[in-house]
């Protein structure tokens, strides 16, 4: 969500490369005071970005004072850190974390009031819970429905799910040992994913499922660490279900391998996620 904020406050600057200036950690206050009053080139804006900055005991209040009008300055990263408490005091505050289901469940409500509950719980499942997917699928159910309700069929059949979705549902059918549909669900992922990252996204998930398999950590704070809803530890324990904690250990062990493997250009890809698939089908 971070990211996506600050790609869309870079966009505000026309020829962002002379007019986008990124700094990180330990990173030089004076510097990015210079980019933050050097004038626009052929542009409205400067955009400066400052991401977890490391300075201990350096204070960013230089930075704050006599911003130019045509700059952009946006300090990102954690919330309780030093340098976004600093800003936050000096300028305006976006919370770019996930929004809870909680609030996502009013928000489709009020947007659209013949959904039924079972169709919104689908809906925030296939696209993320991310309030930009959310609402153009939205529009899609609607003129769908022409003013009737809206199911959860309606939702299976027109919402797009969501990439990492994708390789869940993958995920759960090499768990079930389903080895035809797994093959014909890789073949879709491959059409619009590269080898590369569909491993990634499946080494990815086995780690998750390792580390809830281990974890004595309540639902809460074990989903705040995998970075996942709360709502989405009741799918990843029924599939931790389908395997044994050594099994899930062997089958992680080969995918870090097999990810490096591909990586690094030591061996080809098409051929290592087939046998990755295959050692998981036959775990």
């Amino acid at each position: 969500m971070a990211d996506s904020a600050l790609k869309m406050l870079c966009g505000l600057a026309a020829l962002p490369e002379f007019n986008v200036n990124i700094f990180s950690g330990a990173a030089d206050i004076e510097a990015v005071g210079t980019a933050l009053r050097t004038e626009p080139f052929m542009s409205d804006y400067r955009i400066v970005v400052l991401r977890d900055f490391s300075g201990k005991g350096k204070t960013l209040a230089p930075l704050f004072e006599g911003i130019p009008p045509r700059a952009v300055l946006a300090v990102a990263g954690a919330e309780s850190s030093d340098a976004v408490k600093e800003a936050r005091a000096a300028g305006e505050f976006v919370d770019c974390s996930p929004l809870d289901n909680n609030t996502l469940q009013k928000y489709i409500f009020r947007e659209c009031p013949n959904i039924t509950k079972a169709a919104v719980g689908f809906l925030i499942e296939f696209t993320g819970g991310l309030i930009t997917r959310i609402k153009p699928e939205l529009n899609k159910l609607t003129a769908y429905s022409d003013g009737g309700e809206i199911n959860a069929e309606a939702v299976k059949l027109l919402v797009s799910r969501d990439a990492e979705y994708k390789i869940f549902e993958f995920s759960e059918l090499l768990a079930r040992r389903k080895a035809d549909s797994a093959l014909l669900a890789l073949k879709a992922l491959r059409e619009e994913n590269d080898d590369v990252r569909i491993l990634s996204g499946v080494y990815t998930h086995f780690r998750r499922l390792l580390f809830a398999a281990v974890s004595k950590d309540g639902d809460a704070e074990l989903a705040a660490q995998l970075a996942v809803k709360p709502g989405a530890l009741k799918y990843i324990r029924e599939q931790l279900r389908l395997y044994t904690p050594r099994k899930l250990k062997n089958i992680t062990d080969y995918l870090n391998e097999a990810d490096f493997a591909i990586k690094t250009g030591t061996a080809y890809a098409p051929e290592i996620l087939n046998n990755a698939v295959l050692r998981i089908l036959n775990s």
